[in-house]
């Protein structure tokens, strides 16, 4: 039963219960006291049931949704990001990237493999929801200020592209990037 009528059952039984005791001493008609508590007993174990269910499908709902999310994003990734400033030539690095989503909370790792700077590991953290992943990274050793952001849209399974802000060290100054990553392998599947 839904809108709480299980629930406004319970509490009228129970007021007169307590507040008119003497309906009960004889009986309601062929109701007596002890068939009176058996139902109240029904109806409690009813609503608990009834809540315990709706609970168990909702969650159920939420963590199908966030498993089937987090596979989309979890895993072993090659990204490429054009740095494209102005006061600077252009430099394209290439990245090994490894993400583990769970919750819609990403975190992982990715190394340059080519470019600039390559042999540098970042750490990634970030949040992915309805295709869209928006990450921060830092450099791992926190020997530099270098860091910057990525928000990127799963196009197809298995291609992310987007856009990024960085803070080039360099010159202290926030420039743009161009991002754009794809899949190599799902977590946990090599």
């Amino acid at each position: 039963m839904t809108n709480g009528i299980i629930e406004k059952l319970i509490a009228t039984a129970l007021g007169y219960l307590i507040f008119q005791p003497e309906i009960f001493q004889n009986g309601i008609g062929r109701i007596n006291m002890s068939l009176f508590l058996k139902l109240l007993a029904f109806f409690v174990l009813l609503t608990v049931l009834e809540r315990k269910f709706w609970w168990n499908f909702v969650i159920g709902k939420l963590t199908k949704e966030a498993r089937r999310q987090s596979k989309q994003i979890s895993g072993k990734w090659k990204t490429k990001e054009d740095f494209n400033s102005a006061d600077f030539p252009k430099d394209i690095c290439m990245y090994d990237m490894e993400l583990i989503c769970n919750g819609g909370i990403v975190k992982g790792t990715q190394t340059c493999v080519d470019g600039y700077d390559k042999g540098k590991t970042y750490v990634v953290t970030g949040t992915y929801k309805d295709q869209i992943l928006n990450l921060a990274w830092t450099r791992k050793d926190m020997s530099s200020l270098e860091s910057g952001t990525a928000s990127a849209k799963l196009n197809t399974d298995g291609h992310l592209e987007g856009h990024g802000i960085y803070l080039e060290p360099d010159d202290g100054k926030i420039h743009t990037s161009t991002f754009a990553a794809e899949r190599i392998t799902e977590l946990n599947k090599e």
